[in-house]
């Protein structure tokens, strides 16, 4: 039988302690990453942030955990979740060689591709092939941003594998 942990996350994802509770010691009231305000509840139902999972008597070696994108109680985007997505809207908004109305399509499709949905495969498959005909220096910054973003469904059909 195991439990989550809490964790504490900067309100821009970076994880500062994913065993909040258990070792308090290594909790700070601000990023030292970023100087963001830190958060181990939902700041729209105050549940606590999913942390590690311990198993009793179960020690790991190695962290695994990654902050999630939504809180598991209420299903609202935690604000990393809210941050990113509008990082990905703006850089949509800059990619050289797109239509206006394909940059809109774009911004459209990434609030599709955060959770894997029935909508996910056709928004996923509208940013692949509109990340292809984009050009300039807004298209890797946007890659690498839809890496962090997108669910893992989205993920494959985008970037493969």
């Amino acid at each position: 039988m195991g439990r989550y942990e809490q964790a504490l996350l900067c309100r821009r994802g970076h994880v500062i302690n994913e065993y909040a509770t258990s070792q308090p010691q290594h909790n700070t009231k601000r990023c030292t990453e970023c100087g963001a305000e830190t958060i181990s509840l939902c700041p729209h139902c105050e549940q606590p942030i999913r942390g590690e999972y311990q198993v009793d008597a179960v020690l790991f070696a190695v962290s695994t955990y990654q902050p999630p994108a939504f809180c598991h109680e209420c299903g609202t985007a935690y604000p990393w979740t809210t941050e990113r997505l509008a990082a990905a809207k703006d850089l949509a908004a800059e990619l050289d060689g797109l239509e206006p109305g394909e940059r809109e399509t774009l911004a459209r499709s990434l609030d599709d591709i955060l959770a894997d949905t029935p909508t996910t495969p056709v928004a996923a498959l509208r940013v692949k092939r509109l990340l292809a005909k984009g050009r300039g220096a807004a298209v890797p910054v946007l890659r690498d941003v839809l890496v962090s973003l997108a669910s893992e469904g989205a993920r494959r059909l985008i970037f493969g594998g």
